[in-house]
């Protein structure tokens, strides 16, 4: 929230108003991130061997391997999720300040590659996971000592290793000492019982305690990080318009939550006035703009003092000059020093990938996909994920390839890219043939008292593996049917949480990413079964590739 040089700030207390967007903010991206953390840590889990996670123990710390292994998984996720999420917060931060700019005088955008914004992401991104990965470290090597003196065996602390994956060193420290507790209790309250069937039972319960101990870690990561690049977002959309001109020099006040939770030392620097670029004084030291601590819920309001200095067209090409930086300039890109650090087997990973995929594009004989698919490879960036699935980052340009990742998969994403590019989904030209064609499957099994996945067997058994699962060349058809049903018909391949479907345009970029796919495979029989069951969304597709083919002319 920003008060303008000359505007009369109101009598009553105006703080609720910047701390509900903030909390407005976090209710809607707070619980996906939550949800991303904890699926970082249970693919760090499970990437870890059996043998390895003895060989830890054998040697008393995390082993170089485990250690390049973790590095490399959690340096992807802080670049792809958790920086999607962060520029996510910035841009709502942002919000009220673009508002303000655009009522009083000019157009404004913030723009999350301005030069400062920049610097802050990048520092940001590179604290993060150098964090998470000493963290992880820290906290495996005091279960390994902590669980050495308690006198547990070494396959004892491998089992119990594995579910503390994620936790930090108080939380496995507490997670131990629990485990060991049990244990005690469950020999001493049943003298007859032997050691393993105590170790057994106790591991369940620690393994539950550590489940919850993860999602506590990660609402309080989620909370703080998002908290963090909101306030930012403002801080740095002010810093952009100064340099545009479009706002004098201001003060900031550090405003609490205002309820019953905050605590003393945000009570504290409640109302704290210092200028714009000076830190706040709290007890956790000196802070540029909130969280002032771990979950903390404070934002700032800003007062603007001076009028706006003018900028000549001089200054302000100067200005644009540094600020701007092109996407293709890898010396200056962040992720691609960081990425290029993690595992030149991720390297070899992609090559080999993108190989398979080259080598079915050559044979390509539909010259308007094959120039779509190459215009849109050599414009996106590829990264290996630890995940099975694959996914198109539109903020970051990126294509994060699942180890499961094949030639038609690259081919979606890049359809995926395409439709980005052209924002074909979003201009709506598909949502009415994808209702028609769902229409009129409702329809006809309705005549006949069945279901639509009695009707698609009976009628296409050939495509089906078993009843409920059809031959992977027409995952397509099965994804789309899906999401037509909003999760409810399930073939085999789907997405597997029902909610994606309620995203905008979601069933709509996924319908024509799954025929790309479809063209690219160049399976006849894939196509004519998806002509007979989508034939509006077929015919769509076809008239959208030609008005390309006459634009690629």
């Amino acid at each position: 929230m920003i008060y303008f040089y000359g505007e009369v700030k109101k009598e009553q207390n105006n703080y609720p108003e910047e701390i509900k967007k903030l909390r407005e903010m976090l209710e809607e991206e707070q619980p996906e991130l939550e949800q991303h953390l904890l699926e970082l840590w249970d693919n760090q889990q499970r990437e870890i061997t059996a043998q390895q996670y003895i060989e830890m123990v054998k040697k008393g710390k995390v082993t170089k391997e485990i250690e390049k292994q973790l590095l490399q998984s959690t340096s992807i996720f802080v670049l792809g999720e958790f920086l999607a999420k962060k520029q996510t917060a910035m841009e709502k931060g942002a919000e009220k300040i673009v508002e303000k700019i655009t009522e009083r005088q000019s157009s404004f955008y913030f723009d999350i590659k301005y030069q400062e914004t920049k610097k802050w992401i990048e520092k940001n991104c590179a604290e993060q996971i150098v964090q998470l990965t000493k963290t992880q470290k820290e906290a495996i090597k005091i279960v390994i000592d902590r669980a050495e003196k308690l006198g547990i065996t070494t396959e004892g602390t491998a089992d119990l290793l594995k579910p503390l994956i994620g936790l930090h060193k108080g939380q496995v420290t507490a997670n131990v000492n629990y485990y060991n507790s049990i244990k005690q209790n469950l020999l001493e309250n049943h003298p007859k019982m032997k050691e393993q069937a105590a170790e057994k039972k106790a591991l369940e319960k620690a393994k539950q305690y550590a489940k919850n101990q993860k999602e506590y870690r990660a609402m309080t990561i989620a909370r703080t990080e998002l908290a963090g690049a909101y306030n930012a977002g403002e801080f740095y959309s002010i810093k952009q318009a100064q340099k545009d001109g479009l706002i004098g020099k201001v003060t900031k006040y550090a405003i609490s939550a205002g309820d019953g939770r905050v605590c003393k030392g945000c009570r504290e620097v409640e109302g704290q006035e210092v200028k714009q670029d000076d830190y706040f004084e709290t007890q956790w030291g000196k802070v540029l703009f909130p969280p002032f601590h771990t979950s903390c819920r404070c934002a700032v309001e800003y007062e603007e003092v001076s009028e706006p200095e003018e900028v000549t067209p001089r200054q302000q090409t100067d200005t644009q000059q540094n600020d701007n930086y092109s996407t293709n300039d890898e010396s200056d890109s962040f992720m691609d020093r960081v990425i290029g650090r993690i595992s030149g087997k991720d390297k070899e990973f992609i090559e080999s990938k993108l190989k398979e995929f080259n080598k079915g594009l050559e044979t390509m004989q539909n010259e308007t996909v094959k120039k779509l698919l190459l215009e849109a490879r050599n414009d996106v960036k590829f990264v290996r994920w630890n995940k099975k699935g694959s996914r198109f980052k539109s903020k970051k340009n990126v294509i994060l390839l699942g180890y499961n990742a094949t030639a038609s998969t690259i081919a979606h994403e890049l359809f995926h890219k395409i439709d980005h590019t052209y924002g074909i989904s979003e201009s709506g030209i598909l949502t009415n043939v994808i209702q028609k064609d769902y229409k009129y499957l409702q329809y006809l099994p309705k005549t006949y008292g069945i279901s639509i996945e009695d009707m698609l067997y009976l009628k296409y058994s050939h495509i089906f593996v078993r009843k409920n699962k059809v031959k992977e060349h027409y995952a397509g058809i099965s994804d789309i049917l899906n999401g037509m049903s909003k999760g409810k018909i399930k073939l085999g391949y789907i997405h597997p949480d029902p909610d994606y479907w309620n995203k905008p345009f979601a069933l709509e970029k996924e319908t024509w990413a799954n025929y790309g796919s479809m063209i690219y495979i160049r399976n006849e029989e894939a196509w004519i079964t998806a002509n007979n069951i989508f034939p509006s969304i077929t015919k769509q597709v076809n008239v959208i590739l030609k008005e390309f083919e006459e634009e690629l002319k």
